[in-house]
């Protein structure tokens, strides 16, 4: 119970709508109680001085949180409120900071896990915990482990065994002896079939793993309750810029260098613009393009710069950036000065008005980021 007038600085409302109409891996139906087992056996392992004695480092590492955390509230049969002392300017921060819940596991096999660290001492949450006691690492992968874990699941069914401290509010138990009964069954079940004791939730299930081999299988779950679709999280694909044509003009040593540039993309951009010799990576020349029209940017390197140029081969790099899109545009361009006074470029070709050094220039596109494509999928 929370004491009368305790106050926080945040309230987060999470919506398990979405978990509560899925399952887990093994065909049982997420529910609050897997939500409430995880809170209960975080801030227990915490407060619970002889849990905190056994796992001493991980008691250590999360108090510092879990001292944040006022209080929790259930609201309605899917939500959950939780009220931090925290706060950021952004909400997702906060959200994050106070996701003590999670549903990675079934509650029935945290509670094994838990007697077997805690009670039967037979293993450890902790790899310093394990060197302490000279008990394994828990791992629900390992044969060894997971034959402790069915042992403990065979004792839990017998017994009928509900964990009443993390599911009584109340005069009301959120769990009863035929949900115990059905979890214990089809957990089970599962290591029968797999092998394992990792059962989980989402699109993939961890159906073998073998570390010798160093071989890992997932199968889809394509049950009907899973709340997502292909396509579901695609929302897209991102605006790009993109250089059009570009014409050079008056250029050569001790001449101005005239570039005109067409760049498209979202929002308002801006282009810029290096001029180096890439012999001895000498900067000649720096500077931001002129916007002369919605497209088209002018670039002019003025004579003073390109008095000390020579006869021979420069790189001018562009790049275009905008305010609506994080990534940028890069294109290269490479100016080659010779002695004919005749200027080409391999986009646009146009004579000057004065006989200097002839200046031709190559675009090379520079590969985008944007073409690099990840993957990423929601964390809660």
């Amino acid at each position: 119970a929370i004491a009368h007038g305790t106050t926080a600085t945040s309230k987060v409302t999470y919506d398990y709508s979405k978990f509560f109409t899925s399952k887990w891996h093994h065909g049982q139906p997420i529910t609050m109680a897997d939500v409430l087992y995880s809170i209960f056996q975080t801030f227990d392992m915490v407060y619970n001085e002889d849990k905190a004695r056994i796992e001493f480092a991980n008691s250590v590492t999360s108090k510092p949180l879990l001292d944040t955390i006022r209080g929790f509230r259930i609201i309605g049969e899917n939500k959950l409120e939780v009220y931090v002392d925290y706060w950021h300017f952004l909400d997702d921060y906060i959200a994050e900071y106070a996701s003590i819940p999670n549903l990675t596991t079934p509650w029935e096999i945290r509670s094994a896990m838990d007697k077997l660290v805690f009670q039967e001492r037979r293993a450890a949450y902790s790899d310093t915990a394990a060197q302490r006691f000279t008990v394994p690492w828990l791992s629900l992968v390992m044969d060894n482990d997971v034959r402790l874990l069915r042992r403990e699941l065979l004792k839990m069914a017998e017994r009928n065994w509900i964990p009443a401290d993390a599911f009584k509010l109340g005069n009301t138990l959120l769990v009863s002896e035929k949900d115990a009964q059905d979890r214990y069954k089809a957990s089970l079940e599962w290591i029968k079939a797999y092998g394992m004791g990792i059962i989980s939730n989402g699109p993939y299930k961890l159906v073998k793993f073998d570390p010798a081999a160093q071989f890992a299988e997932l199968q889809a779950f394509r049950d009907p309750s899973y709340p997502f679709k292909p396509g579901d999280w695609f929302k897209g694909t991102s605006p790009v810029i993109r250089f059009g044509p570009i014409e050079t003009s008056g250029a050569g040593i001790g001449y101005p260098i005239k570039i005109r540039v067409n760049a498209t993309g979202p929002g308002e951009l801006e282009l810029r613009y290096i001029l180096i010799d890439p012999v001895t990576g000498k900067k000649i020349a720096s500077g931001k393009a002129t916007k002369i029209s919605e497209e088209t940017y002018n670039i002019q390197i003025e004579s003073t710069k390109t008095s000390s140029i020579g006869i021979g081969i420069y790189d001018l790099s562009l790049t275009a950036s905008s305010n609506q899109v994080s990534t940028l545009a890069e294109k290269k361009i490479t100016l080659e000065a010779t002695k004919d006074g005749i200027l080409s470029s391999g986009t646009t070709s146009i004579k000057s008005s004065s006989v200097v050094p002839k200046v031709t220039a190559t675009p090379q596109p520079i590969p985008n980021p944007q073409n690099s494509r990840g993957c990423s999928g929601p964390s809660r």
